[in-house]
């Protein structure tokens, strides 16, 4: 059987709750921790656009580095983000602000089994996101490796930054989901059991989440916010810069003289144009000598495959062309005729040669004139259906 908070789908305690006096109990400093840990929740969403990054990235990577290393370790972050998503532990809080409510005097609070299985929960989201951590690192390892070796080292590059990006955030994740655990700790003994205890009798929970952890660098590390800065995707990176200039700026003057008869046509007009680059002119001589020599080019190309298909073609007739026994041989021991693949012409040289033993009888005999004239025959039969 898994470890309690290694279960994917563990099973919520039933939430009866009780009742207590505002004067034993103030319910505003336990309101006011859940709130704080809702806020932090909603403002991991720059976690979520780098696994939806991520998971495209690993897509159009999966072809060209199907065996990399540094790959299949991103495979097992992204595995690792998708249980962080399906986990859904902000509910779980929020079914903490449900059952506390306030009515006058009196206050209905969850039951101790309901602040145990939250705290149960935040312990497997930690280490949770200690695997990402983790295995962000080696990642980054390998695709560093890749960027000293300078193989693909831009899409090495985006995907070591992406990595560095998850793996920072992950950091600031577990500071925080410990510092939730230490404020929801104390009030666990604070909150009464209502009905069959939930966690198992060997099954302790640690006071301390960090220290449970062991994780050497969570004293050194400092939160930072992730609004500003971190809240811009790839797209807002990208600047639109209007490069589109006016040609020309035209004023027109209004006339002096209201009273003027002139035409509003002809009108005092200035015209401010810029440094434009109009090219060098090119004369009418030298843009037909171009042409000359183009056309000159297309003539010799198309004199050259004309000569090359007449070639062929005189190649091809003088193999077929049967008026002698050398004929024959010749054609025999040709390893390719122009107009034939390999394999017809190896079918062809086959069916003529089995008809030149048929005539020889085993090549016992010369060939006569006329058996000549029917192995011509036969080879243009032969051609024909082919």
């Amino acid at each position: 059987m898994d470890i309690l908070w290694n279960q994917v789908n563990l099973q919520r305690p039933p939430c009866r709750s009780w009742d207590i006096s505002v004067r034993e109990f103030d319910p505003t400093t336990f309101l006011t921790v859940i709130d704080r840990v809702l806020n932090d929740f909603q403002n991991f969403k720059t976690m979520h656009a780098e696994a939806a990054l991520l998971s495209r990235l690993i897509y159009r990577m999966k072809s060209k580095f199907r065996s990399d290393k540094g790959l299949k370790h991103m495979e097992k972050v992204n595995r690792a983000l998708l249980n962080y998503l399906n986990m859904s532990l902000d509910k779980e809080y929020e079914l903490l602000k449900e059952c506390t409510e306030i009515n006058n005097s009196i206050v209905s609070l969850p039951p101790q089994q309901t602040l145990e299985y939250v705290l149960v929960r935040t312990q497997g989201f930690a280490k949770l996101m200690c695997r990402v951590e983790s295995t962000c690192m080696i990642a980054a390892y390998f695709f560093k490796s890749r960027l000293h070796i300078g193989q693909s080292w831009p899409i090495a590059m985006v995907a070591y930054g992406v990595i560095s990006r998850i793996w920072m955030l992950s950091r600031h994740i577990i500071k925080k989901s410990c510092a939730w655990y230490d404020s929801v700790y104390k009030y666990v003994k604070m909150f009464q059991k209502v009905g069959i205890p939930w966690l198992p009798d060997a099954y302790v929970l640690p006071e301390n989440l960090a220290d449970w952890l062991k994780l050497s660098w969570i004293e050194d590390f400092e939160n930072f916010s992730t609004k500003g800065q971190w809240d811009r995707s790839i797209f807002d990176l990208i600047e639109a810069i209007n490069t589109i200039e006016p040609d020309c700026v035209i004023e027109t003057l209004t006339a002096e003289n209201s009273s003027s008869k002139q035409n509003p046509i002809q009108a005092n007009i200035s015209v401010i144009t810029e440094d434009i680059d109009y090219g060098v002119p090119v004369s009418r001589e030298v843009f037909g000598k171009c042409n000359d020599k183009s056309s000159k080019n297309l003539k010799t190309k198309a004199k050259k495959r004309i000569k090359k298909q007449n070639h062929t073609l005189y190649e091809r007739l003088q193999l077929l062309n049967v008026k002698c026994e050398r004929d024959i041989v010749n054609f025999l021991k040709a390893d390719y005729c122009p107009g034939y693949d390999k394999l017809q012409w190896r079918i062809l040289q086959k069916r003529v040669k089995k008809f030149v033993i048929k005539l020889t009888k085993n090549n016992t005999c010369d060939l006569n004139d006329q058996q000549i004239k029917k192995v011509d025959r036969r080879i243009k039969k032969l051609t024909s259906s082919i």
